[in-house]
């Protein structure tokens, strides 16, 4: 063809020397003509049904001009034209104007035109090209204007956009088989409703060498997308992970543009095989809506930019918002694009990285709703929270459409300002927390300071997410300050056990679902203690710790564990359990209570129905201080004090009732019982119903430094030494015949009131062989040396409800600078066994008598003490409890040949006088307090011989003898 259009023109163009017929022409038109072209090997048929051509010799060479009005494959088009030979570059340059072509059409004839195939819109433009006589295209450029149509990008699945209108302007160079778009400009949408705009530019390299492979190297630019179309201009073929999530959480807002640069190549030019070589971009948009978890509330009006490659999107949030909550400068990023596979459980997986700042309620809200429940299951509410925060926050999770809350990977990093959250810990508010919060998938950690019910605590807060945590929760508190009205707040309310303020390090952890542990390390030493339980009391200023751990599930404290309080001279470790119902103590072992000289060695203590046991393996025992106690109360009410009265009179005269109690303590090193007076190796065994004590038992050494002198050894009481009066007692009373042995390197006590079978109510025994070391030794009285001592007795039931009546008998002891006999003697003007009673002491040969003790107070109708000296009797009452005694009696100042003479028969009389003749005796009088008692005295000028045989003889008193002899008239 090339060389016919070459002949053709050289013909027209020779010398007409030459005889050449068509070099003879210089015009040729034609008019009105028609063409009809079918080309069989290309599929192309086409007609001009209207052609006008003109074709005229030029100075330059050939010029002409061509207009056709032609129908190809139905579709009927215009073509204006001219072109122009240039003779002496042999090439033909050639312009053209055009309308009402379509595209589509002619890319289905040449391949070259196949990238804008999915063109329907008819366009009309202009081209300008060349070619050289051999028929080579010389570059060839144009301009293209389109109306209303549509728009379908060759290999990719997507319907056709809709198209306003198209410009374009481009190149296309034959020898490198290279097409430059320079510029295509394209509305989408409709007249009826404007759609965005895309610009496109780039090279399209066709390669008919290899095949007819294209290579596409182009950018393009979008403008105006709304985000409710994006699922028509998003191919469902490009990021199929991310767009489904992207097209169905991004619902509102707008892209205002969005470049790309792309590099495609088409193998065998076969665009639904393309691959994307590489592929880069960037966007900008604003007033999106991004719902980031469904159904929680969606973040709004975000607005900022974003780049994007073949494997990842990236937007750069500027600013945004989440209810009243700004969402500042953040990040997402969708990756792993092209690689998803969902078949394997692969998709793309979005990044986030943002700034939040607002108020902590539409944050609680957030986390607090039904999808998260964050707070509803600490059993916390986001009613009534205030205070503001500022967070980052990211999160991570597959583009799945089944997403559940464990897929997601979240990173919180948060600062609260006046935090404030109702009903926090035991019914308590928080207010003023100023916290910091770090919060991932596998758990969440709050820390700082806050006021929980206005006390002010730092806080750290551990949380575990994890499916089966070793530690679920650790929640530390640093309680710098908190006093008795603050504690009762919180149900801390210990009475006078505590008062003051305190400070406290608390932590609670749990491990297992529905237990928790709580570790108490608190500081008492600004705090004033009591416990009146064991006389004991710490004045503020002194040093005092607790610290204890406590197991804690649903229905309160399981138990005390690892209690170590120190507190001035005060110890107690050990662990307990809580009662039933976990209300109070149930059991408590102690391995050391130690207070003042105390210091006991496994101490249990166990509480059950309303009674409470105690046993105590060894250790030592001080009961001075509850002496002193009992003796504080006796002498508030000695001084007018008053107690509570009765309500009614049934109930003062309803019987008292007691705690059960019962102590067991059958090893310990010391009892003491004032500054260091003592015994040792000590049995003591306490028994108590509800009506009084049942058992008490006590057994013991006295320790050497407080016994008497002895010359030889003494039998005890009942033995010879004792006279025949106490053989006669025991046997009487069935005395226990198991008494310690008596030697020279010990002396004891053994006190026992106890049930007996035989009787069925108490028997009481009690003795020692070294009656002033016991007294020295239980701090009662050091006026009295040597001696022994049995007190038997028995009782129908339970003292102090029911009474106890008791013999007792002492021998062979002496009497020492005694004040209250000193003053007796003063008054009754016994100088002569004053002096006595001053030096070495008053011996006594013995005392006895009978007593009731009903209620501390003890009652004696007759109780005699005689010795060589001296002989006294007593009946009258000694009330124990309030330290008060009424006695009544006569002192017989009595010489040893006095006491002979006196017993001698019917020679005594006569030797003292005669008939009525006695020895000079007095009636006396004691009352009053028992360390200070008023005394008074009744002279009495004689006594009978009977009565002075009944004071000094150590045997069986007579039936009438009495406490305070008839007067005889001499």
């Amino acid at each position: 063809e090339a060389l016919v259009l070459g002949g053709i023109i050289q013909e027209l163009l020779a010398d007409r020397s030459a005889g050449n017929p068509l070099s003879f022409l210089n015009e040729v038109r034609i008019r009105d003509g028609q063409i009809f072209v079918r080309d069989d090997l290309l599929g192309l048929s086409w007609a001009a049904p209207a052609a006008d051509i003109s074709l005229r010799r030029d100075i330059v060479g050939l010029a002409g001009d061509i207009r056709l009005g032609f129908v190809g494959n139905r579709d009927p088009a215009t073509l204006d034209a001219a072109f122009l030979f240039d003779k002496r570059d042999q090439v033909v340059d050639f312009a053209a104007g055009f309308s009402d072509i379509s595209l589509e059409s002619m890319a289905a004839v040449l391949p070259i035109l196949a990238p804008v195939g999915g063109v329907t819109s008819r366009i009309s433009g202009s081209v300008a090209t060349s070619v050289s006589l051999d028929g080579t295209l010389g570059q060839t450029g144009f301009e293209v204007r389109g109306l209303a149509g549509s728009l379908k990008i060759p290999g990719v699945e997507m319907e056709p956009l809709p198209v306003r209108d198209l410009t374009m302007r481009g190149r296309y160079d034959d020898a490198s088989q290279r097409f430059d778009l320079d510029e295509a400009r394209v509305s989408l949408g409709s007249e009826d409703e404007a759609g965005p705009v895309l610009s496109l530019s780039g090279v399209f390299d066709y390669e008919p060498q290899t095949g007819g492979d294209w290579l596409i190297d182009a950018e393009a630019k979008l403008e105006g997308v709304p985000l409710a179309d994006l699922p028509r201009y998003w191919p469902e073929s490009i990021a199929e992970g991310a767009r489904p999530w992207v097209t169905e959480n991004v619902t509102t807002g707008r892209v205002s543009s969005a470049t790309a640069k792309v590099e495609i190549q088409v193998p065998d030019g076969d665009f639904a095989a393309a691959d994307l070589v590489s592929l880069n971009g960037d966007l900008q948009y604003r007033d999106l809506t991004v719902h980031y978890l469904r159904p929680l509330p969606p973040i709004e009006n975000i607005a900022g930019t974003a780049t994007f490659d073949a494997e990842s999107l990236r937007f750069a949030v500027a600013s945004g918002s989440l209810l009243s909550l700004a969402v500042g400068q953040s990040t997402v990023e969708i990756t792993d694009l092209g690689k998803a596979d969902p078949q394997r459980g692969i998709y793309e997986r979005l990044t986030v990285d943002t700034k939040a700042a607002g108020a902590v309620a539409d944050a609680l809200a957030v986390v607090d709703h039904p999808r998260l429940a964050l707070l509803s299951k600490l059993d916390m509410s986001a009613e009534g929270s205030a205070g503001t925060f500022s967070a980052d926050l990211g999160f991570q999770f597959p583009l799945a459409k089944a997403l559940s809350f464990d897929d997601v990977a979240l990173q919180v990093d948060a600062s609260i300002t006046d935090g404030a959250l109702r009903n926090v810990l035991l019914g308590q508010d928080m207010t003023d927390g100023r916290l910091s919060l770090q919060l991932d998938s596998s758990g969440m950690e709050i820390a700082g300071p806050l006021k929980l019910g206005g006390v002010p605590v730092s806080m750290r807060w551990k949380e575990s997410f994890l499916e089966d945590p070793k530690v679920r929760t650790v929640l530390e508190a640093e309680i710098a300050r908190i006093d008795d009205e603050e504690r009762k707040r919180f149900g801390l309310d210990i009475g006078d056990a505590v008062v003051g303020p305190m400070s406290a390090n608390v932590s609670v952890v749990s491990a297992v679902e529905g237990l928790w542990t709580l570790e108490v390390a608190a500081d008492l030493s600004d705090t004033t203690m009591a416990l009146s339980e064991i006389s004991w009391r710490k004045d503020p200023g002194v040093e005092a710790s607790l610290r204890l751990e406590i197991p804690v599930d649903d229905r309160g404290p399981v138990a005390f564990h690892n209690v170590v309080l120190q507190a001035g001279d005060l110890v107690a470790r050990g662990q307990a359990r809580p009662g039933p119902d976990r209300q109070g103590i149930g059991w408590a072992r102690f391995d050391r209570l130690a207070f003042g000289r105390t210091d006991l060695q496994n101490v249990v203590f166990e509480q059950a129905d309303g009674s409470i046991a105690v046993a105590v393996e060894n250790g030592v025992l001080d009961v001075q201080p509850f002496v002193e106690e009992d003796d504080g109360d006796e002498a508030s009410q000695a001084a007018g004090e008053t107690q509570p009265a009765p309500q009614n009179a049934a109930a003062a005269e309803s019987p008292r009732e007691f705690v059960p109690l019962s102590v067991r303590a059958p090893n310990l090193e010391r009892l003491y019982f004032f500054d260091d007076r003592r015994l040792e190796q000590v049995n003591l065994e306490l028994v108590r119903s509800r009506e009084g004590w049942e058992t008490i038992r006590l057994s013991g050494s006295i320790p050497e430094q407080y016994w008497s002198p002895r010359d030889a050894p003494e039998e005890p009481p009942g033995g010879q030494a004792g006279g025949q009066a106490g053989e006669q007692a025991g046997e009487q009373d069935g005395a226990d015949p198991a008494e310690p042995p008596v030697t020279l390197d010990r002396r004891y006590l053994q006190f026992s009131l106890a049930p007996d079978a035989s009787s069925n109510g108490l028997r009481l025994l009690a003795r020692s062989d070294d009656l002033g070391a016991l007294l020295r030794a239980t701090n009662i009285t050091d006026t009295i040396v040597g001696g022994s001592i049995r007190i038997i007795g028995s009782s129908a039931g339970p003292t102090p409800t029911h009474p106890i009546s008791a013999k007792v008998v002492a021998r062979d002891f002496v009497m020492v600078n005694a004040p209250a006999l000193a003053k007796l003697l003063t008054v009754a003007s016994f100088t002569g066994v004053l002096d006595i009673l001053r030096g070495d002491g008053i011996g006594f040969e013995g005392m006895d008598g009978e007593f009731i003790l009903d209620d501390g107070v003890a009652t004696t109708e007759l109780m005699r003490i005689y010795g060589p000296a001296l002989g006294l009797t007593s009946k009258g009452k000694i009330d124990f409890d309030n330290d008060v005694i009424d006695l009544t009696g006569t002192v017989v100042p009595a010489y040893s040949v006095n006491s002979f003479i006196g017993n001698i028969p019917l020679l005594g009389p006569l030797l003292t006088g005669g008939e009525g003749e006695g020895l000079i005796a007095v009636v006396y009088g004691v009352k009053g307090g028992v360390d200070d008692p008023e005394v008074s005295v009744n002279p009495l000028s004689a006594l009978t011989p009977g009565f002075l045989r009944n004071i000094f003889n150590a045997g069986p008193q007579s039936d009438d003898f009495q406490a305070v002899p008839e007067r005889i008239d001499r």
